[in-house]
């Protein structure tokens, strides 16, 4: 997950991102509540049994400067969290390693 800082925003680009082979429409939209960031990804579709990677590109924000928990939600369910301490030269690349079996 690559994270830019521009006007205030966080341009977000989630690069492999996992879904089901044939998600219809995939979205993202984020919310803050004081010092939290949660990101939800969602699938319009999940009826394939098979995973397929995606790259996804958002933006969230306005964000003021701090530090944040970020927490990363697949269809409902936390899937990764990570603290930032966010000012606005931000330029930084989270990788998220997670196993399914």
């Amino acid at each position: 997950m690559q994270i830019k800082s521009e006007n205030g925003n966080w341009n977000v680009k989630h690069i492999n991102a996992m879904f089901n082979c044939d998600p219809g429409k995939l979205t993202a939209t984020g919310d803050t509540s004081g010092f939290t960031i949660n990101i939800n990804e969602n699938e319009e579709k999940h009826d394939e049994n098979c995973l397929c990677l995606y790259d996804l590109s958002y933006k969230v924000g306005p964000i003021a400067h701090g530090k944040y928990t970020v927490i990363l939600n697949k269809m409902g369910s936390e899937y990764f969290r990570f603290s930032i301490d966010y000012t606005s030269s931000v330029d930084t690349t989270i990788f998220i390693k997670k196993t399914i079996l």
